[in-house]
């Protein structure tokens, strides 16, 4: 399998791309220091090179170490978080603070968890909001043109 140097791997594969970093000093002990996200892999086969799942980087020794490829580490990562949400019941507390667009983010939610009842109560909640905006709009403008009537 074809191996890449630690700057390349570090500016494709992890996003790093800074001018200071230099091909000719930078070694496996640097990134264990600098960027301890990035994970060394013990021990592989000819099927996970194959896939892309370690990466084979050689540093200014010539020394090769293979890493996890930290692309499919994050989508790994990222589909772990979304079960774990899909799984969590949400809690209404202390929706009184919350804007209008963050109670109809919080309803779409409860929707999709299956929590009508409480989707039920932001519902009501929301609509009780809408009753408001106009009266609050109208104080508003009042206060506005009170304001300009003080410059004339």
């Amino acid at each position: 399998m074809k191996k890449i140097d630690l700057i390349t791997f570090l500016n494709y594969y992890c996003g790093e791309s800074n001018p200071s970093l230099c091909r000719k000093k930078l070694s496996h002990e640097d990134i264990k220091i600098l960027f301890s996200n990035i994970r060394v892999c013990d021990s592989y086969n000819y099927d996970d090179l194959a896939r892309g799942d370690v990466i084979g980087v050689y540093d200014n020794t010539k020394r090769v170490k293979y890493y996890y490829n930290p692309r499919k580490y994050v989508e790994n990562v990222i589909d772990n978080q979304k079960e774990e949400d899909n799984e969590k019941k949400i809690s209404l507390d202390n929706i009184n603070n919350l804007s209008k667009d963050e109670l109809l983010k919080l309803r779409r939610k409860l929707r999709l968890n299956n929590q009508r009842k409480e989707s039920y109560i932001i519902n009501k909640f929301i609509r009780f909001i809408k009753r408001q905006e106009p009266h609050e709009y109208r104080e508003k403008r009042k206060k506005l043109l009170l304001k300009e009537s003080y410059y004339d």
